[in-house]
């Protein structure tokens, strides 16, 4: 009920113009969503690690047990034997997870791993009958795991009580980049005992990436063409969001980081003529299911006051898929790949 609240306030405020920002800082509401399945956009930065990661001892790296690790939250743990039975209440790794150890080995994921939508991993989803989020403290407890991997803002009570009950808890980063997305897989797979498939997974995203750059690296600077990304709610991805860093690394500029904006900040209309963008990203997806995406799209193209503005006037508005724009985890390549394509189709023909 909370989460209908809330979602409904942002929506109110929005409409009623005097909502002033998303967010400066901290995560975007599409990643909390995706990390519990339960946080809405009012939850603001609370829980935010600003992509701190874990840290591991330094006879731990190599990914034998037993373990001793500092999680993203800063507790130290030692993990005696490699898990069997792992809990994941993050979307994130949940598709981390589908890459790094047998599917045997997990108990249980959160409900998004199985929307095909927002989820990478829908297909082997099916396979884990299971879903868990931060509030089912007793159901997670009688699922019996040996790991239990969380994202650094769930509850501090329901972190305790699964400890309390001797289950092992490791909070794990959120990223903001593709370098940290990296760092954050390396550390899931020693955690896991699955070294070598964690190196696996990287050289996965590192021949995607190259594949990109060796379309659009190089276009000159002055070639380059600018983007707005804007979600449901009226806000852009800025400086420092996972976002910022797909749109430049898909060889383009983004029109927030290029007006000196950082975060989650709320955008209006006069913005968007005043930037006057190439090109328009909007999402495929919502948390409440209360959005038609091409009717949002079409909303853009019919409004009489961007009609001068360059998306609008070559028709470049386009929705992209949400599982991978959104994706902090390996699948943001695929987000990189997805823009490059829309906005130099030619190079890719």
């Amino acid at each position: 009920m909370k989460k209908h609240i809330a979602v409904m306030m942002i929506i109110l405020i929005a409409a009623a113009g005097i909502l002033t920002g998303c967010r400066k800082s901290g995560v975007s509401d599409i990643q909390k969503q995706g990390q519990t399945g339960t946080s809405t956009a009012a939850q603001g930065q609370d829980g935010n690690n600003n992509g701190k990661n874990g840290e591991l001892e330094d006879n731990s790296k190599d990914g034998n047990f037993p373990l001793v690790i500092t999680d993203a939250n800063g507790t130290e743990m030692t993990i005696k034997e490699k898990p069997q039975r792992i809990a994941s209440i993050s979307l994130v790794s949940d598709e981390m997870l589908f890459s790094l150890v047998d599917t045997e080995s997990i108990v249980a994921i959160t409900h998004l791993a199985k929307d095909n939508v927002i989820s990478n991993v829908a297909d082997k989803a099916g396979a884990i009958p299971t879903t868990l989020t931060q509030s089912d403290t007793e159901k997670t407890i009688a699922l019996a795991p040996d790991l239990v991997i969380v994202p650094t803002w769930t509850d501090k009570a329901f972190i305790q009580q699964l400890r309390d009950a001797n289950i092992t808890v490791y909070t794990m980063g959120t990223a903001n980049d593709i370098e940290q997305v990296k760092s954050i897989i390396r550390e899931v797979s020693v955690v896991v005992g699955e070294v070598e498939k964690g190196m696996e997974v990287i050289a996965w995203m590192d021949e995607k990436l190259k594949a990109v750059e060796d379309k659009v690296g190089s276009i000159k600077e002055s070639d380059k063409k600018r983007v707005l990304v804007c979600d449901a709610f009226w806000c852009t991805y800025a400086k420092g969001t996972s976002s910022d860093d797909i749109v430049r690394r898909a060889g383009l500029i983004n029109v927030a980081t290029e007006a000196g904006l950082e975060g989650w900040p709320q955008v209006s209309k006069e913005n968007i003529i005043m930037w006057n963008p190439d090109i328009i990203f909007l999402p495929a997806w919502s948390y409440d299911n209360a959005y038609d995406p091409e009717e949002f799209r079409k909303s853009f193209l019919s409004d009489a006051s961007l009609k001068d503005v360059s998306a609008i006037k070559n028709g470049r508005v386009y929705i992209l898929e949400d599982k991978h724009m959104t994706s902090t985890s390996q699948y943001m390549v695929l987000g990189i790949e997805d823009a490059a394509k829309a906005a130099y189709p030619e190079l890719f023909e």
